[in-house]
């Protein structure tokens, strides 16, 4: 059986800082990214990515039509 050991809180949290390695800035990058790509899947919530974040995620420029040139164009058909 194993020997239970009384820890302070102090001993605890002075044990977590020694054993804590912080990641190295490409890595936390990384777990950020996706952190945020985990969220697009939840509907209707808006996910704000950076141009390089959004360039990672193989995101493009949108270049499509705004919406008053659209209205525009599909009032402009004939029918």
């Amino acid at each position: 059986m194993m020997e239970e050991h009384e820890v302070t809180q102090e001993q605890a949290e002075k044990w977590i800082r020694e054993q804590y390695q912080r990641p190295d800035e490409e890595t936390a990058a990384r777990e950020v990214l996706d952190a945020k790509c985990a969220e697009l899947d939840v509907p209707g919530h808006e996910v704000e990515f950076d141009p390089d974040e959004a360039e990672k995620c193989g995101a493009f420029r949108e270049d499509a039509l705004n919406e008053e040139d659209a209205i525009e164009a599909a009032l402009d058909q004939e029918i």
